[in-house]
């Protein structure tokens, strides 16, 4: 909640920290990528022609304690500028399956339902919201059109 990372540290009692040799994949994974940490407005803007876009805010009306709370006028605000970009842009978004997201992204994106499990132990994983997840995509990118470089926001 205070804007430096996204995701809390968990309640394990046994925390397993990265090896070396994980943090230099990583490192390398990431090598032509850009990370900043700014707001989503600004990295809106920041978008070009033909780059690939992913946007995952909070889950309206769901969960949505990362952070500070969003209005109904900054989702609506977001679906605008997402729609804008979808212009010259790829755009991938992803959202709950709710009868609002639906409402704001399917008339201009495709629809993909997607199942994405929560939790580290494998026999207890639940679905990421109870309704389901969708990917809402706009222009869809041909895979030789992926970019090798990405731009990620925090």
């Amino acid at each position: 909640k205070t804007g430096k990372f996204n995701a809390p540290w968990g309640k394990r009692k046994k925390v397993t920290w990265p090896t070396l040799a994980d943090l230099q994949s990583v490192a390398k994974s990431l090598a032509n990528v850009e990370v900043k940490l700014q707001d989503w407005r600004v990295t809106l803007t920041q978008v070009k022609e033909g780059d690939t876009c992913f946007c995952d805010p909070p889950y309206e009306g769901l969960f949505d304690g990362y952070g500070p709370k969003w209005t109904e006028t900054d989702f609506t605000e977001l679906c605008i500028k997402l729609r804008e970009v979808s212009k010259f842009a790829h755009v991938l978004i992803s959202q709950p399956d709710t009868e609002k997201a639906r409402e704001r992204y399917e008339s201009w994106c495709d629809v993909v339902t997607i199942g994405r499990p929560l939790g580290y132990k494998m026999d207890r994983r639940k679905k990421a919201t109870p309704a389901g997840e969708l990917l809402f995509i706009a222009r869809r990118p041909a895979v030789d059109q992926i970019p090798a470089t990405w731009t990620v926001q925090l």
